[in-house]
């Protein structure tokens, strides 16, 4: 078997490791490096890396039609690539491109189910293989497993379980279209829901809300855009925090209580504050934080 593999973040090269243990990786798509600001110094991607540690060819260009035949795959893998790909691309092996998708399809489709099973509370999510088509994660699925969401999980931890298992489903598919043991099961458009794009500005707390959504917010957010508010005209990010009583103050308003926890009060409910960071500081604890700047109690946050 053949592969054509398309990835990016550091999700898709333990994806992209654990196929070449297995099967024929002939060639690597992956995203242009990265710039950071700082000396404008360029780094390579996850998958780029590892492409070149298991000494795979690679290209960091979007391929056309003529580059994938060329190269006559059998099968193409999909894994968080980050660039849209032509229709005749995607079915250009003999036996097309399949994706793994973070989500129970066709619930939450799109850029962020993982992070959308955050924001609205589920107590379970999943994974999907599904064979791509020209829609947006339309495709029939090959197979799909449930996973549950813990109370403590926030994007990070999800997004890691979640491909953990992708890939070990992933694997079993392949092996499964190897034999022809396999079924491709339509997805149910009368139950799609899509998800939308992600901007850093999303990450912005609304301390008008009730606790219960903020702190939500705060898991799902982690670690990008994280959840954020302003404190002195600084940007603060609130990493960790967990669900609190009700306190009678203005949204935003900060208090210490009696047994010495930090809360936020918001619209129903409060929020306990565990984990911070202090524009151009590094992480800190709530209470060395508040420590080395006792002003923090008694203020709003906007």
């Amino acid at each position: 078997m053949k592969i054509i593999f398309f990835g990016t973040p550091k999700e898709s090269a333990k994806c992209l490791e654990a196929l070449s243990e297995k099967f024929d990786v002939i060639f690597v798509f992956t995203k242009k490096d990265q710039v950071r600001n700082r000396g404008n110094l360029k780094t390579y991607t996850p998958v780029k890396k590892t492409a070149i540690d298991l000494n795979i060819n690679f290209s960091t260009s979007v391929p056309n039609y003529e580059d994938i035949k060329i190269l006559k795959p059998d099968l193409i893998i999909l894994c968080s690539y980050g660039n849209i790909l032509d229709i005749d691309v995607i079915t250009s092996s003999k036996y097309g491109a399949l994706n793994i998708h973070p989500s129970l399809l066709p619930k939450y489709r799109g850029a962020s189910p993982i992070v959308t099973a955050l924001l609205d509370g589920c107590k379970e999510t999943g994974v999907s293989i599904m064979k791509m088509d020209k829609g947006l994660d339309t495709g029939p699925i090959l197979t799909q497993k449930s996973i549950k969401i813990l109370s403590n999980d926030n994007a990070e931890t999800l997004t890691q379980k979640l491909f953990k298992e992708g890939i070990k489903l992933l694997i079993d598919t392949i092996d499964k279209i190897n034999t022809s043991e396999y079924f491709e099961i339509p997805q149910d458009n009368n139950n799609a829901t899509l998800t939308k794009l992600i901007k850093k500005s999303d990450g912005k707390i609304n301390w008008t809300k009730k606790a219960k959504k903020i702190e939500r917010e705060i898991r799902a957010y982690y670690p990008w855009p994280m959840a954020y508010s302003f404190w002195n005209e600084k940007n603060i990010k609130i990493i960790q925090a967990k669900l609190s009583q009700h306190i009678f103050e203005k949204p935003g308003y900060v208090k210490k209580t009696e047994d010495n926890k930090i809360v936020v009060a918001t619209q129903q409910g409060s929020l306990e504050l565990n984990l911070v960071q202090l524009e151009g500081k590094t992480p800190t604890n709530i209470q060395d934080f508040v420590n080395g700047r006792p002003e923090f109690i008694g203020t709003i946050l906007k």
